[in-house]
C-alpha cells in the first residue's frame, strides 16, 4: 500500500469520525436540553440542582464534541 492510498483511507476515516462527532454532539445537546426542560416543568423526579448540573454538563460536552468533529472535518493536509 502506498502513501496516497493511506492518505485517502485516513481522510475517509477522519470524515466519518468528524461526522460522528458532530452527530453525537448534537444528540448530547438535545439530551441536556431535555433534562433541563423536564426539570423546569417538574416532569422529572430528581433534585433540581443535580438535574440542572447534569443538563449543563451534557450541553457543554455536546458542544465540545461538535467542535472537535467540525475541526476534524475541516482539517486540510
Amino acid at each position: 500500500m502506498n502513501i496516497e492510498d493511506r492518505n485517502r483511507r485516513s481522510r475517509g476515516v477522519d470524515n466519518f469520525r468528524g461526522s460522528l462527532g458532530v452527530g453525537m454532539g448534537g444528540f448530547m445537546v438535545t439530551v441536556g436540553c431535555g433534562v433541563i426542560y423536564y426539570t423546569y416543568n417538574k416532569l422529572m423526579n430528581m433534585d433540581p440542582s443535580v438535574s440542572y448540573t447534569l443538563g449543563v454538563m451534557f450541553i457543554v460536552y455536546g458542544i465540545f464534541r461538535m467542535w472537535r468533529g467540525w475541526v476534524l472535518l475541516r482539517k486540510r493536509d
